[in-house]
């Protein structure tokens, strides 16, 4: 892959659903889902990843928390593909003990994603230049 890969990639006409967020009890891990389409795909995309946090890791950046990233697509309406997200982050939620941060987008307006997620704790965005 040339680009690094991203949980939340924005990139112009590409329709987030939303972001959600796993975190917090006693675990140190948080998991993090984004759920897109790009313009002319009829299939949504799932993105996720799952951080495990490493008590040396000073940034969220460094690179020293182990990460597990994943990438799959599902059919089905807007409605219909939110309910599996809320299906699978609620499951995540009930096996761990965490909290669910959901931030609903239903946008393609980058400045607006990046709005909604700016005063998110957890949201640490790292903005590079495209080719």
């Amino acid at each position: 892959m040339s680009e690094p890969w991203a949980v939340l990639d924005v990139k112009p006409g590409r329709y987030f659903v939303g972001v959600w967020f796993v975190s917090g009890g006693k675990r140190q891990m948080d998991w993090m889902a984004t759920l897109f389409r790009d313009p002319g795909e009829t299939r949504w995309t799932v993105r996720s990843r799952f951080r495990y946090y490493d008590p040396a890791s000073k940034d969220p950046h460094d690179d020293k928390d182990e990460r597990s990233n994943h990438e799959g697509s599902i059919d089905g309406s807007e409605q219909e593909v939110m309910a599996k997200m809320d299906y699978v982050a609620n499951a995540l939620v009930t096996a761990s003990g965490m909290q669910l941060d959901y931030v609903p987008m239903m946008t393609d307006d980058a400045e607006a994603i990046i709005e909604r997620l700016r005063s998110k704790p957890w949201c640490h965005v790292k903005l590079r230049e495209r080719a």
